[in-house]
C-alpha cells in the first residue's frame, strides 16, 4: 500500500509540473517544482525532519565565502538555524541530515552542479561526539539530485554521472562485498539521482540494496545501482532512504570550541565569590562576596 501511494504521488507531481512549464522564465518554472517536492516531503516524512533551503556551514566557514545554494535542506531541530532573510537560512553541519537539488531535467551540467555542491557539503566538519546510538546511522550528510525528466535509460544517466565525476575528479571508494560493511562507507558526492517516471541511480550503501545477493556484490563489488522504474518507484526510493536515515537513535555531544575561534576574550578576568560578607580582589577586579 505504501509503495502504491507514493507511486501515485509521483504521477501527480509529474502532472503538476506541466502547469509550471507554461511559465516564460526558468526561475518561474523551477521554483514551483521545488515547492512541489518540499510539499511532498513535509506531508510524508517524519516530524523529526524539518525542511528548509539555503546553505550549510561548519566551524571553519567564514563570512562571504562562496557556498552552494541548496534547494532543499533536511535538518533536525536540535541546533540553531541562522536566518539570512527571504526564506533562506544557513544550517550548521551538525544538524543536517540530507540535501536535495531539484532539476527540471537531469543532464551532465545538472549532475556536475549537484555533485559539486554535494562534495562541498560532505567536506564540512561536524563538532560532535556520539555518546550513544542504536539502529542505522548514515555515514555522513546525504546528498541527492531529483529531476522531473531525463533519459528513459538509467544507464545513460549513470554514464552522464560518470563523466561529471571524471571532470570533477571524484573517485568512488573501494567497496566491500557485504552490505553491512558498505553501509559505513560514505559517498564522496551524490548518494543518489532520482528521475520521476524513469528510475534511480543509487550509491550502494543503503538498506535499499538488501535484496541483492551477496554473490553478485562479490563480483567486483560495484559502488552504484542503476534501477529502471519507467512508471513509478523513484520517489518511493527517496522516501524510503530518508525514512531509514532517521529511524535510528543517536545521542550526540556538541563541542562549541570550533565556533568560538576568533571570539575575543581580551577583557576577561577571573573572579570568584566566596561565602561571607567580605570583599576581595581577584584577577585585577574587585568582587563583593556574600550570600545571595
Amino acid at each position: 500500500m505504501l509503495k502504491r501511494h507514493i507511486g501515485l504521488v509521483e504521477r501527480v507531481l509529474l502532472a503538476r509540473t506541466k502547469i509550471a512549464s507554461s511559465a516564460g522564465h526558468k526561475v518561474n518554472i523551477g521554483t514551483p517544482r521545488e515547492a512541489f517536492i518540499h510539499e511532498f516531503l513535509e506531508d510524508h516524512l517524519s516530524s523529526r525532519i524539518l525542511i528548509g533551503a539555503g546553505e550549510v556551514i561548519d566551524h571553519d566557514s567564514k563570512p562571504g565565502d562562496a557556498r552552494s545554494q541548496l534547494d532543499i535542506v533536511l535538518y533536525s531541530d536540535e541546533y540553531p538555524v541562522i536566518s539570512l532573510g527571504g526564506g533562506v537560512s544557513a544550517f550548521l553541519a551538525e544538524s543536517v541530515i540530507a540535501t536535495i537539488e531539484v532539476k527540471s531535467k537531469v543532464d551532465q551540467a545538472a549532475i556536475e552542479q549537484a555533485a559539486r555542491a554535494a562534495r562541498e557539503v560532505k567536506r564540512l566538519k561536524r563538532s560532535v561526539t556520539t555518546v550513544a546510538s542504536a539502529g542505522y546511522q548514515p555515514p555522513g550528510i546525504l546528498s541527492f539530485l531529483l529531476a522531473y525528466d531525463g533519459s528513459a535509460n538509467m544507464l545513460t544517466t549513470f554514464n552522464l554521472m560518470a563523466e561529471a565525476h571524471h571532470k570533477l575528479g571524484i573517485a568512488d571508494p573501494t567497496m566491500p562485498g557485504q552490505l553491512d560493511q558498505r553501509m559505513a562507507i560514505a559517498s564522496p558526492a551524490l548518494d543518489g539521482i532520482f528521475v520521476l517516471g524513469r528510475g534511480s541511480i543509487l550509491f550502494d550503501n543503503s538498506a535499499l540494496g538488501v535484496n541483492i545477493p551477496e554473490t553478485v556484490r562479490a563480483q567486483g563489488a560495484p559502488a552504484w545501482l542503476a534501477i529502471q522504474q519507467p512508471d513509478e518507484g523513484a520517489l518511493f526510493n527517496l522516501f524510503m532512504i530518508l525514512t531509514v536515515a532517521v529511524s535510528g537513535f543517536a545521542l550526540r555531544q556538541f563541542h562549541p570550541g570550533g565556533y568560538l575561534k576568533g571570539f575575543k576574550w581580551d577583557d576577561a578576568r577571573f573572579a570568584g565569590v566566596a561565602r561571607g560578607g567580605t570583599s576581595s580582589k581577584r584577577g585585577g577586579r574587585q568582587v563583593t562576596k556574600g550570600r545571595p
